[in-house]
């Protein structure tokens, strides 16, 4: 099946930002619990050590609980309370601030907009994409890797979404029923959240539409191959992609990677 090259509705600038908040805290809220990006701390662990790095920039930060979760992990982990975390986003969520008082002096926000291809020359550390990769069309992807090779910085980014429609389509129902479950539970609290979830159930809607075009924006890693090959890197980054497997290899995360040489 042929990938998909278009927008998710909450992409749209037009959207509003209530309804875009409510469903990146959402995705945030899931991937915590799902554990979903389990498979990737120790890819990014091998990437902090290598660089002896202590600084790290979520370039599509969303709702950022998940990213403060990850951080939170990997300083336990590592034993590494000097480990900071970064939040940036095209469409900075207003409920940052909240997460920010949960991390403390570990977290930091930019309430302001941010290309994700223009974070590498304003921000120094490894730079980190969640579930994001397939909003980016190949060139914006080739265009994303050169900016990390002009800048020298690091990036990793992950992706959970699969083409695969006999996998995943049970996943596009069950998406907005879990929001109709879990809506109240997710941090930080909204009541505007609650009234488009159960009084207009905008939000269910908007969920089950943006989960099934995700699905179909998605990278093959043949895919993802011929895109980091137009990329001239050899002399200054290690450049690679691959497949992480989850939930006793049932999911896959698909991975970019860039290491400076």
């Amino acid at each position: 099946m042929k990938r998909w090259n278009c927008k998710e509705l909450h992409e749209n600038s037009r959207c509003p930002e209530v309804l875009r908040d409510g469903m990146t805290s959402f995705l945030s809220f899931f991937a915590i619990h799902s554990k979903i990006f389990h498979a990737a701390h120790s890819k990014i662990i091998d990437m902090l050590n290598q660089l002896n790095e202590n600084r790290m920039v979520d370039i599509c930060a969303g709702g950022g609980l998940c990213s403060l979760r990850m951080l939170q992990k990997l300083q336990n982990s590592m034993q590494r309370d000097d480990l900071t975390l970064t939040l940036t986003d095209l469409y900075p969520n207003k409920l940052w601030t909240k997460i920010q008082k949960l991390g403390g002096s570990s977290i930091k926000i930019v309430n302001e907009s941010v290309d994700a291809r223009e974070s590498f020359a304003r921000f120094q550390g490894l730079h980190l994409m969640f579930a994001a990769l397939h909003h980016f069309s190949p060139s914006e992807i080739v265009e994303l890797l050169e900016s990390a090779v002009e800048n020298n910085q690091p990036l990793a980014c992950f992706d959970y979404f699969q083409r695969d429609m006999k996998m995943e389509i049970l996943l596009v129902f069950c998406a907005p029923i879990l929001l109709l479950c879990t809506s109240f539970l997710v941090y930080p609290f909204s009541w505007k959240r609650l009234f488009f979830t159960y009084i207009i159930p905008v939000l269910p809607v908007m969920l089950m539409i943006d989960t099934f075009i995700s699905r179909q924006r998605s990278y093959l890693v043949s895919e993802l191959e011929e895109i980091i090959a137009q990329v001239d890197a050899q002399e200054k980054m290690k450049i690679e992609t691959g497949v992480l497997k989850f939930w006793y290899g049932i999911g896959k995360l698909h991975y970019i990677s860039a290491l400076p040489k």
